[in-house]
């Protein structure tokens, strides 16, 4: 779909949370240990091969590993709109922060754990179950998205759209009214998000959706551990950054260029300037020193 020069469109996020879906429900399948999960989603194409060697040897895994894979998707999807920086292109170019009324998916799967007791789960079974009786079209759970077209990210008011984003919103005591002001002024602009603001890492992805989102894989632990993500709170994991940013540049970084620090300090620019908010020090940025202020 369309976005500025250096935006993301939704064609290419949504394509890559796909692929990661997919990855990520071999190697449950599969049984990639905790050490190796992080490796083995990043060489997706490698992972083809056992995969289908499995397949072989479970036949009946074969006809529910896309209702799986998809529904994991639409999943990853609703907790990434609300974890990362989301912004909207209008046709002719405007960008603004999207307000997260847009980005709501109906069934609140930001709120949800995901469970691979997939007959038991009451969050997930009724996806499953109709998926399963009627095809993937019956129950497709990118097609829940409040306010958002499946295919191009495009804002919209479609026929249940002010059901679902009252439900979804019910904790705001939102009203029509509300949400006539907040979502149709922006009808027909698209989603996309800037290549800056977008996490640069997949562990740091993951982390930024929060450590419960960290449990559907049940892997995540070790897998951080070798990054230097070791905690579980977006707190500590900001800590950790900023101690990570002092040892490299105790004084501050001065006139060091972002490019550099950034392979110094080991992390993007973003989550650095995120980790300095947190501690409230961007005196860091500057280079002044913490005995002259913040």
């Amino acid at each position: 779909m369309f976005a500025p020069r250096g935006y993301y469109t939704w064609n290419e996020i949504s394509r890559r949370v796909s692929s990661w879906a997919q990855v990520i429900v071999r190697a449950h399948h599969l049984q990639i240990p905790d050490s190796q999960l992080v490796d083995f989603i990043l060489r997706e194409e490698e992972s083809v091969l056992p995969w289908l060697d499995y397949l072989k040897s479970n036949p009946k895994e074969y006809a529910i590993f896309p209702h799986e894979a998809h529904l994991l998707s639409a999943y990853l999807m609703a907790n990434l709109l609300l974890s990362t920086p989301v912004s909207m292109c209008s046709p002719v170019g405007t960008v603004l922060r999207a307000p997260e009324a847009a980005l709501l998916h109906a069934d609140r799967f930001d709120f949800c754990v995901w469970d691979w007791a997939r007959h038991e789960s009451p969050q997930f079974r009724i996806f499953y179950q109709t998926m399963t009786d009627s095809g993937i079209e019956a129950a497709n759970p990118w097609d829940r998205f409040c306010v958002l077209e499946q295919f191009n990210g495009i804002i919209s008011i479609k026929n249940n759209s002010m059901d679902t984003i009252l439900r979804a919103l019910h904790h705001w005591d939102a009203t029509e009214r509300d949400i006539e002001r907040t979502i149709t002024p922006f009808c027909g602009w698209a989603l996309c998000w800037h290549q800056d603001d977008f996490p640069q890492k997949l562990e740091e992805l993951f982390y930024e959706m929060g450590g419960e989102f960290m449990e559907f894989a049940k892997s995540w632990d070790a897998s951080i551990e070798t990054t230097g993500l070791k905690r579980k709170s977006k707190g500590e994991t900001l800590d950790y950054v900023y101690e990570c940013a002092l040892s490299a540049f105790p004084e501050g970084k001065g006139n060091v260029t972002w490019p550099e620090t950034e392979k110094k300090v080991g992390y993007s620019r973003r989550q650095i300037l995120r980790a300095l908010e947190h501690r409230d020090a961007s005196w860091w940025a500057n280079g002044r020193g913490q005995d002259q202020g913040k």
